[in-house]
């Protein structure tokens, strides 16, 4: 997403340092594209702008081709199936034991995280203070 942008930045003419050695490489290469080349990236040949959502669509970009992404979410569907299971039969003997007050908060926990798995699992975001 950093370079999606940062591609429109330089193509307006926007200078910009880079001050980490390991990207000698980066600054030399946008140093060839000018002397070299007939300099194509401009506004006019970069592609349309993306949308954050685009952007971070992490389902598309990388968990539809991942076997081991595609293997989790197979898992978190099955073990949601078994907690719903686990979670109906606890409601329903709620009022005589306590260990099915005990399965049905369990439940209710482990669905909650599952949930949280699957979005980042679908949806990625990037914070910049988070970059370090």
């Amino acid at each position: 997403a950093f370079l999606h942008y940062q591609e429109r930045n330089a193509a307006s003419g926007h200078k910009y340092y880079i001050p980490s050695p390991a990207d000698r490489c980066i600054a030399a290469y946008r140093k060839w594209i000018p002397t070299y080349t007939n300099n194509v990236v401009s506004p006019d040949t970069l592609p349309p702008e993306m949308t954050p959502s685009v952007l971070f669509d992490r389902y598309t970009q990388h968990t539809s081709h991942c076997r081991h992404c595609q293997d989790g979410l197979k898992g978190i569907k099955k073990w949601r199936r078994t907690c719903y299971g686990i979670l109906t039969l606890s409601v329903l003997g709620i009022r005589k034991f306590w260990m099915a007050r005990l399965s049905t908060l369990l439940c209710l926990s482990v669905l909650r995280v599952f949930s949280k798995l699957e979005k980042t699992m679908e949806v990625g975001g990037f914070k910049h203070y988070e970059n370090h």
